[in-house]
């Protein structure tokens, strides 16, 4: 009993011993048919490939215009940092920080975080503090706003383009890219078969 692996079902919190996936194999809760965990097939390399990539689209839309105002023979380029110091200098400056955390801090330490342990992983050296790391980016997904903003932004070209002309700049394009490879790399991280690679890592099987 001392060694069974256990894991619980974060929607009708049922107890069960960890099952063993074998390459491509998925668990779902016997009770509510949760999905617990899949076994992708080069899982560790796929995560930090999407990690990566996300990565360096996101910090390529913080150096670009964003999109391009023309109304009325008057042309404007505004980049995201641009639209943080607008907010603050209309007085929202609570939105504006709301719009850092959930919209850049968040995604750059949930994504640091994640190069973090799966290079560990991936070179199989048992750095200091990653399991610490791996926690605080399970913490950290739930607040995750990138897609709702991008949301917004569609929503808002609605009232926009009957106003004005708008061309979407470089940097539109690459928080595109981010978003998808943030969503793709959250799809194949699958949190226990971290643990497991993780306690292998550092001796605890």
């Amino acid at each position: 009993m001392a060694s069974t692996e256990y894991i619980i079902c974060h929607e009708c919190d049922l107890l069960l011993a960890a099952p063993v996936l074998g390459i491509g194999e998925k668990a779902h809760c016997p009770r509510c048919k949760l999905h617990l965990s899949t076994h992708y097939r080069n899982g560790s390399d796929k995560v930090l490939a999407f990690a990566s990539s996300a990565l360096i689209f996101l910090l390529a839309s913080m150096a670009f215009p964003f999109l391009g105002l023309n109304a009325q023979g008057q042309k404007r380029e505004i980049s995201l940092l641009e639209s943080f110091d607008i907010l603050i200098s209309s007085d929202y400056g609570i939105l504006a920080l709301i719009f850092l955390i959930m919209v850049f801090l968040v995604p750059l330490c949930s994504l640091l975080g994640i190069v973090y342990v799966y290079t560990a992983i991936k070179l199989w050296r048992p750095w200091s503090g990653v399991k610490a790391v791996m926690k605080w980016v399970t913490r950290l997904q739930p607040w995750n706003m990138s897609e709702i903003f991008i949301i917004g932004i569609l929503v808002s070209f609605i009232k926009i383009v009957s106003l004005a002309d708008v061309n979407l700049g470089l940097s539109f394009w690459s928080f595109i890219l981010f978003v998808l490879f943030l969503n793709a790399c959250l799809m194949v991280l699958d949190r226990y078969q971290t643990w497991l690679l993780l306690r292998r890592l550092y001796s605890y099987d």
